[in-house]
């Protein structure tokens, strides 16, 4: 995961940083990335800082030593997860910030959980003719803009005392904010769950599924191969999920939304969306034939999650909260 510093993005809810980019990842992404850069001579402009996630007791995968780093790059952090696995607040970006966590894969695999904060329904309008009415002594108080207090009461949310005696609250925060959990390649993400419970939206990898024989036979080259266990056994063999899993994971976060995503090529004709009428042109056949499919295996997620209907992304995703 990556956040450029124009957000601006702060790790850790630290000031401002004057990083162009921040790159975050499990044990071995800071020599990843210098390795990279080192064979590909790619010519950078600005600063970037890889943070590696690390369990307590675990070693960094290399340090922050000037003679180590490549040259557009400054010292990282090494961030310790809590004694649950888990690591919170990773990052802040405005009303948004970031917390990680482990899910199971044949190698190292993160996930990522987006916060947005509370809001409140009552905005700012509410508030100006109090500070208005006290503007002129305000400004006598060394106030240039007493307008600006505004964001001591909705941002910072802290009372403000008026030069007339009113006292100004904080609205309530009657607004929940947007929770949207991405995970990486995984075959069991509850590791995720303490900080994934009540996910506006999830996004969760769907690499096999079980096709049964009455749509496999309407589409060519499609065999309905084993049994639903054998599939699902050799999804979990290779550190993948089904769309069953899928869709009991968002039930036990009890997800809002649910969007499949990391699918096998086997699935989609070249790459190229399977559903009908997405993108320019007339549908192949080949479209349309990946199209029942990719139906089949949003209405098995959608059954095993029983709170909505699944379906992965694809050009225009709904608003959501």
């Amino acid at each position: 995961m990556y956040g450029g510093t124009d957000s601006p993005f702060s790790p850790g809810g630290s000031s401002h940083s004057p990083i162009r980019m921040h790159v975050y990842g499990p044990p071995g992404i800071r020599k990843f990335v210098r390795f990279n850069l080192q064979i590909t001579e790619v010519g950078l402009f600005g600063k970037f800082a890889v943070h590696e996630l690390l369990q307590m007791g675990e070693a960094p995968s290399t340090g922050c030593k000037n003679e180590d780093m490549h040259e557009n790059e400054v010292a990282g952090q090494d961030l310790i997860a809590g004694e649950d696995g888990l690591w919170r607040n990773i990052l802040e970006a405005g009303e948004w910030s970031v917390d990680a966590g482990p899910v199971t894969h044949r190698t190292r695999s993160l996930g990522y959980v987006f916060r947005e904060r509370d809001s409140s329904s009552i905005g700012g309008a509410a508030y100006i003719a109090a500070i208005d009415a006290n503007d002129a002594q305000l400004r006598a108080n060394g106030h240039r803009n007493p307008r600006s207090l505004l964001s001591v009461l909705l941002k910072k949310r802290q009372p403000v005392s008026l030069p007339d005696g009113t006292v100004l609250e904080p609205p309530p925060l009657d607004i929940p904010g947007r929770k949207i959990v991405i995970l990486g390649d995984t075959s069991n993400s509850d590791k995720m769950i303490p900080i994934a419970m009540d996910a506006s939206a999830l996004v969760h990898e769907c690499t096999n599924a079980y096709i049964p024989r009455n749509v496999a036979n309407n589409v060519r080259g499609m065999n309905g191969r084993g049994t639903e266990e054998i599939v699902k056994a050799k999804a979990i063999s290779r550190g993948h999920s089904t769309a069953n899993m899928a869709g009991e994971f968002a039930k036990k976060i009890r997800a809002r939304r649910l969007y499949m995503n990391h699918f096998s090529t086997r699935f989609s004709p070249g790459g190229q969306s399977p559903h009908p009428g997405i993108g320019r042109g007339k549908p192949s056949s080949a479209q349309k034939e990946a199209a029942l499919v990719m139906a089949e295996i949003e209405r098995q997620a959608s059954e095993a999650w029983g709170l909505g209907k699944a379906c992965f992304p694809h050009h225009h995703l709904p608003h959501f909260r």
